[in-house]
């Protein structure tokens, strides 16, 4: 270890050294450690009388002198890794530089060219807003011209949509009446049907509705299926609160359109044939199934 290179400020002491170390005395290993202690710090190898004392040295200098030139090495390689590392970011940082320098230089051209553009086209609007109001001074100059009664013509066109206004109020208005008038026939056309059977409150909407839930029967054909019932007349005292307005409903009109308030009379029971034969007597356990006018007729044909 002559040349001066670069030295770590430790050096390892290998485990394996103790098979060495107890073959000297203490102090035989006292001289050894301090010429390896020399070795590592001056790079000078001492020499020694004592042959057994030589032999260790040798063995343990030459693994020293291995780690101290192998970290030499490692030292050497990442210096010139460092270097190309540095380098390569000088490269880096003038490319960057470089390319800030163009992106600078484009950004100020592009503003010019900008603002060249933008005078071009403030003289290009100017003449254009200039031509547009000599076309719209020769179009009103045409107008004027032509429409020198303008007075007139906008009182005519006022009149006119004042009629049009009018005419719709007036659409509105016969359509209200023809509503309300056919709200007060439905009102007569029940009156006619059920003279002493209350109305109710019937609205325009509610003879709306039920027109259109009627269909086909209509509101005569209605009444004539209500006047047929003896529970909505009110003649079998079973009800007394049926109106108009409940019946223009459109459950109502359905449930009685569905026959639900219809009359129904109970089934007649057949009248038994009586029996002349005396000997059909013995059969029956009872004559109590006979009334009085068919006992008398039994008898009378048995004598």
């Amino acid at each position: 270890m002559t040349e001066k290179t670069a030295k770590p400020k430790a050096f390892q002491c290998y485990l394996d050294n103790i098979t060495v170390l107890e073959h000297l005395t203490d102090s035989e290993a006292g001289q050894l450690w301090k010429m390896l202690y020399h070795l590592a710090v001056h790079d000078e190898r001492i020499d020694t009388d004592d042959p057994l004392v030589s032999m260790a040295f040798d063995m343990m200098a030459n693994k020293l002198e291995r780690d101290f030139a192998a970290y030499a090495d490692r030292v050497e390689i990442n210096r010139v890794n460092g270097k190309k590392k540095g380098a390569s970011s000088g490269k880096k940082t003038e490319a960057k530089e470089n390319e800030a320098k163009e992106t600078e230089a484009k950004e100020t051209e592009a503003k010019e060219s900008e603002a060249k553009g933008s005078d071009g086209y403030r003289s290009e609007a100017k003449g254009s807003e200039a031509k547009r109001q000599v076309d719209v001074a020769a179009e009103t100059s045409q107008y004027k011209d032509k429409y020198k009664d303008k007075d007139k013509y906008k009182d005519e066109d006022e009149d006119e949509d004042k009629n049009k206004y009018e005419y719709k109020d007036e659409d509105e208005r016969k359509k209200a009446s023809a509503k309300a008038d056919a709200a007060a026939d439905v009102v007569s056309l029940f009156s006619s049907y059920f003279p002493s059977m209350p109305t109710g409150a019937v609205s325009d909407e509610l003879v709306r509705r039920a027109s259109r839930a009627l269909g086909d029967t209509g509101f005569e054909g209605f009444f004539k299926r209500v006047a047929q019932s003896d529970f909505l007349t009110g003649r079998n005292g079973k009800w007394m609160g049926c109106t108009l307005a409940w019946l223009l409903r459109e459950d109502t009109i359905n449930k009685v359109l569905g026959g639900a308030y219809d009359d129904r009379k109970a089934p007649e029971k057949p009248r038994q044939k009586p029996s002349y034969d005396i000997n059909e007597l013995e059969k029956l356990d009872t004559l109590d199934f006979m009334d009085g006018d068919d006992w008398e007729e039994l008898m009378w044909n048995s004598v």
